[in-house]
């Protein structure tokens, strides 16, 4: 049996809308990784403000990170990445 054409279209439209979700996650896992780079670039500034980075990047997007080099960089002041 094929589902009525009505159905058939929210359902469409629901994939689409998870596909746009899973899309957007990305771009944030990206955007929250570059600026993790970029601090990594200055010892410095990574000591400065890094808890602030770490703590976004755990609000922000749970992935597989090893946050143990981030503590590293904000302690000794040295890029690990």
């Amino acid at each position: 049996m094929r589902p009525p054409p009505a159905c058939h279209a929210l359902r469409l439209r629901s994939l689409r809308r998870s596909r746009a979700c899973a899309a957007t996650a990305n771009q944030h896992a990206v955007s929250a990784t570059d600026r993790i780079v970029a601090v990594h670039a200055s010892g410095r500034f990574a000591c400065a403000h890094g808890r602030r980075v770490v703590s976004e990047m755990e609000t922000t997007w749970k992935g597989p990170m090893d946050m143990n080099d981030m503590m590293d960089t904000r302690t000794t002041g040295t890029a690990t990445a």
